[in-house]
């Protein structure tokens, strides 16, 4: 079946004959999870009926390589925070007295 979707990201719309149903559609529409109304569908193509992204274009927006180095410093920064946190969490502050 032909399913039409406009990319929330680049806003193109797209259609690509997919090998879905009305029924499968309609279960969706009413509240289905997309990998249970879809279970024979790829990752990629149930993203496409969720959110217009066909894989090229999820791929050209968010690969690794486009991320850099930036992106392990920033990591590295947000866990040292993040041990400081859990560190800080494990401390146990001295109240005084007896209990």
């Amino acid at each position: 079946m032909e399913i039409t979707r406009t990319s929330v990201l680049s806003n193109i719309t797209r259609t690509l004959d997919l090998p879905v149903t009305q029924e499968q559609l309609n279960n969706y529409a009413n509240g289905a999870l997309l990998q249970d109304a879809f279970p024979q569908l790829s990752a990629g193509e149930r993203e496409f009926i969720k959110s217009g992204i066909p894989d090229q274009e999820w791929d050209d927006q968010f690969s690794e390589d486009d991320q850099g180095e930036e992106e392990e410093e920033q990591v590295g920064g947000e866990d040292r925070h993040l041990d400081s946190y859990w560190q800080s969490l494990t401390e146990v502050p001295d109240l005084g007295g007896d209990w």
